[in-house]
């Protein structure tokens, strides 16, 4: 594609995501929501799966009824969510999730709903930790959230990063800025740790850059296989991964899905199995 294509067609999605976003309020501090108490398991069992999975603010018809049957077909342990939405009455969203705890750390507000990524476990975190990107998109000023949770697993400590990148970064210096201080924030953890989400990794630079900060961590990213042609993608590249340690995690690619069959958002649904190492 031409360099000046290209261009065009990024700053057009970029005017249009501002005319979207610029209907609700952006956060300029990280702010968390949490989901109501319950009582869980204090850990995450050995044999874990993990979903993720950008709704689309969750605007399309049959989300709700796709997300329930997700989540009970997968048996999810946790489930990441981005652009999630969370109205003043959860209830479908909780029974969707099957009653799994979930914290939402929000970059979006308007009209008594908020926005961002949400993440949910079977099992009560130890931790949950929302982050903001410093940079914001171009026109809108939207900043990107993230969602640091950590949990009990066996005789360690699983850490989580649910990340919504920044899509239209000048330069790339804003992208760079928000996984740089993501790693910064998750250096000091030593154990099994996961980074998962809608990385908006549509070029080569980005795709690059995103594996080698999170590369500095250990952490590789899970390729998917035959099915990696399956997931979402933009100008050839896809947008959605997982990257995992794989001194302390490996992954079941046998059980692995790319749920292309769900077609409730701009998205398609990521089902990844993982095992603790012993």
């Amino acid at each position: 594609m031409r360099t000046s294509h290209l261009r065009f067609r990024v700053f057009a999605a970029s005017l249009a995501l501002a005319l979207l976003e610029g209907r609700a309020g952006s956060h300029r501090v990280a702010h968390l929501i949490e989901g109501p108490a319950r009582a869980l398991a204090d850990s995450i069992p050995s044999r874990f799966t993990l979903v993720s999975w950008n709704t689309h603010k969750e605007i399309n018809a049959g989300f709700l009824s796709d997300l329930g049957s997700l989540v009970g077909a997968s048996r999810a342990d946790l489930v990441l969510l981005q652009e999630a939405r969370v109205d003043s009455n959860p209830s479908a969203l909780q029974s969707a999730l099957s009653d799994r705890i979930w914290h939402l750390s929000a970059n979006l507000a308007g009209n008594g709903v908020q926005y961002g990524v949400l993440t949910a476990s079977s099992a009560l975190p130890l931790e949950a930790t929302p982050l903001l990107s410093k940079a914001g998109e171009p026109i809108a000023r939207t900043r990107k959230a993230s969602l640091v949770t950590r949990y009990r697993i066996a005789h360690d400590t699983l850490c989580v990063a649910n990340v919504h990148a920044l899509n239209f970064s000048p330069l790339l210096s804003g992208f760079r800025g928000q996984l740089s201080d993501l790693c910064d924030r998750l250096r000091a953890h030593s154990g099994p740790l996961i980074v998962a989400g809608d990385f908006n990794t549509w070029s080569d630079r980005k795709q690059n850059l995103s594996d080698s900060i999170l590369g500095s961590l250990g952490l590789v990213r899970f390729g998917f296989g035959d099915q990696s042609a399956r997931r979402t993608s933009r100008f050839g590249h896809a947008l959605d991964h997982v990257y995992f340690h794989p001194a302390y995690l490996e992954v079941d690619s046998a059980s692995v899905q790319v749920r292309d069959s769900i077609a409730s958002s701009d998205h398609v649904p990521l089902v990844v199995p993982f095992r603790l190492r012993r």
